[in-house]
């Protein structure tokens, strides 16, 4: 979002010449402007042309011209402008947001005729992109209001107002608002104060949720003073008013500002509260989980139990933090304040499995708070879910059974090198000799290595090596480890139900001519296409850009079902077009099996290139040959 002078770019460019001057007087007649604001305009243009190969010349009594110093610079500037076809604002996403800016910054109404000469289009063009910008308004509880001959006006609570603000126009707000002498150092005696106040209160915020405080304050303070104040409109919650970030939110108005009223406060509270990311646990006794929160977290287990075949039921660390998310979160909801991620990128790639499942919960916390949650949450979700899936990892590595001639000195430095060479495929080596091997308990053994050849037999795996293969790092016995995994994998997967010539343009036709498609390989449950309808209306399952993973609410079919899908065609889906569809309906009857299967799609779904690759060949070879090269890392 641009500052409001901006949009007169155009028209300023369009008038300089390089052969000619123009006075101040002449540019403010053009722009409907005193000569002052005008010479404050060439100012701004003068600073941002600068650096695309042209400059304004200033003299006295003659007044400016524009001087081009790298014609090839500045040739590149106006065609990255289309200047010929659109303004500054020539988008309706670029117009619809300066308008909500606008009528959230206003005191009083604004007309329709005013925007259409402030953005240098018809007064039809304003009213067609007020229905864009009343839909982004809308999920901050906020309308506009027409009045006939007084034009456009806000309406709604002055705390959804600054939330709307601050949430989307961070980096806009302060041009409107002219109420300190010195803004650089209230700023930073904001901020300073905040991170005071939160210190001493233990409220742990992230640094981007940190700057979004410290701006609500700001913007508080800033319209407090101008007569835009927050009202006991709501009936304050005790709760609230008992948390450390209520006592903070008091700390910081009484440092800052004295006059504040009580509301102020309670909402000041509020914002910081829901500004907790909880990526950090806060183990504290004065920390009561309601029995809602708690209920909540219980169903979102069982789902993801249901779904995945992962129980975190008796992972109590995870329980507390998921619990304590949702804390915030539940006030994130009611207020609808998303919460920045820029701390944790590309979240969906490195914790993708971990991601998969966080989508899956955020579906249940749509059902249960009737509404549909901005899908930013599902990454704050991800971190929580990848501490639970990393506590796990050590039940799901292999165990490993180590025979050899050594004496037990050499047996322990073998143990040693296979830990550190192997430990993301094995949790625990044990090591016999060939003397002791029938006396050894192989109940929990996944694989033998052995160097020297096994008198008995066992149906357990055995790869023979040498010495020198188990004191370093050997390709084959990590390729061995891992096909064992992958191996697993081969089940799921079946050529009768990998598709690419499915009919249907819409969600709803492809699920309905896919589940007709697989029904003729295997039997489908009763009410299966019901169920994965109903799975789409709580949240759509594509999680991923180009791929969905459709698959049934509560309902665990008795066999395996696994069927893909390669559309000639992108379809919308909910949230992105897709072309891969991974239907997916497990009967979890072998929990390691299911969890290395939704690990191993999860990595694929998230990787473009493989997709890409998939949406390429369109065969069944190709799909099978990107799963097996996956490395789970």
């Amino acid at each position: 979002m641009k500052d409001k002078g901006t949009y007169k770019i155009e028209t300023l460019l369009n008038r300089l010449s390089t052969n000619q001057f123009l006075t101040a007087e002449q540019i403010a007649e053009d722009l409907g402007v005193s000569a002052k604001t005008a010479r404050t305009r060439m100012a701004e243009l003068n600073a941002l042309i600068r650096s695309h190969g042209a400059q304004i010349l200033s003299r006295p009594r003659y007044g400016y011209q524009l001087q081009i110093d790298d014609p090839i610079k500045w040739d590149e500037y106006l065609r990255s402008r289309s200047l010929a076809k659109e303004t500054e604002a020539g988008t309706p996403k670029e117009r619809s947001a300066y308008i909500a800016l606008s009528l959230l910054m206003a005191a009083d109404y604004i007309k329709i005729s005013n925007f259409a000469d402030e953005l240098f289009v018809s007064s039809q063009v304003i009213s067609d992109t007020l229905k864009e910008c009343e839909s982004f308004l809308d999920y901050y509880k906020l309308s506009i209001e027409r009045k006939p001959y007084y034009g456009l006006r806000l309406i709604g609570r002055e705390f959804d107002k600054r939330n709307c603000i601050i949430s989307s126009f961070p980096n806009d707000f302060k041009s409107f608002l002219h109420v300190y002498d010195d803004e650089q150092s209230m700023s930073k005696q904001i901020i300073e104060t905040v991170m005071k106040s939160l210190q001493e209160h233990r409220v742990h915020l992230t640094e981007v949720s940190l700057q979004s405080a410290a701006a609500y304050v700001y913007l508080s303070l800033a319209r407090y003073r101008s007569g835009f104040q927050i009202t006991d409109d709501d009936k304050a919650d005790e709760k609230m008013m008992k948390d450390r970030a209520y006592a903070a939110a008091a700390d910081i108005f009484g440092e800052l500002g004295k006059d504040i009223n009580d509301s102020e406060i309670y909402y000041l509270g509020v914002y910081i509260s829901a500004m907790r990311s909880n990526d950090v646990p806060e183990y504290h006794n004065n920390i009561i989980i309601s029995r809602k929160i708690d209920g909540t977290v219980n169903e979102v287990f069982d789902v993801i139990k249901d779904v995945f075949g992962v129980s975190f039921h008796n992972d109590l660390r995870l329980h507390m933090m998921l619990a304590q998310h949702l804390m915030s979160l539940d006030l994130r909801i009611r207020y609808h304040i998303p919460l920045q991620n820029t701390a944790y990128l590309n979240i969906d790639k490195d914790f993708p499995y971990a991601f998969s499942i966080a989508n899956e919960a955020l579906s249940v916390l749509s059902k249960e708070y009737k509404t549909v949650i901005d899908p930013s949450e599902s990454e704050w979700l991800a971190l929580i879910f990848a501490t639970g899936l990393q506590d796990m990892k050590a039940s799901q590595k292999l165990n490993v059974l180590v025979v050899c001639q050594e004496g037990r000195a050499s047996s322990q430095l073998l143990k040693y090198q296979i830990q550190r060479n192997y430990s993301e495929y094995v949790d625990d080596v044990r090591i016999v000799t060939v003397y002791e091997f029938d006396q050894a308990d192989l109940s929990d053994i996944d694989y033998i290595f052995s160097t020297v050849n096994i008198p008995y037999h066992t149906n357990i795996p055995i790869l023979m090596v040498d010495n020198l293969a188990l004191f370093q790092k050997s390709s084959v016995i990590e390729n061995e480890l891992l096909s064992h995994r992958m191996s697993v994998i081969d089940r799921f997967f079946s050529d009768k139900l990998f598709f690419t010539d499915l009919e249907g343009s819409t969600k709803e036709e492809i699920l309905t001519s896919l589940c007709s498609r697989i029904s003729a390989v295997k039997e489908l449950p009763d009410h299966f296409l019901e169920s994965l309808m109903e799975r789409e209306q709580m949240n759509s399952t594509d999680y991923a850009p180009m791929v969905a993973i459709p698959h049934p609410s509560r309902l665990v079919p008795e066999e395996d079902i696994v069927a893909v899908a390669i559309l000639d065609k992108p379809v919308f889906w909910g949230r992105n077009d897709i072309q891969v569809i991974l239907l997916t309906a497990l009967s979890l009857k072998n929990e390691e099996a299911t969890q290395l299967f939704y690990e191993v799609t999860s990595h694929f779904i998230t990787n473009k290139k493989s997709i890409s690759v998939l949406v390429k060949n369109r065969n069944y070879e190709t799909l099978i040959g990107l799963l097996s090269s996956i490395e789970l890392r």
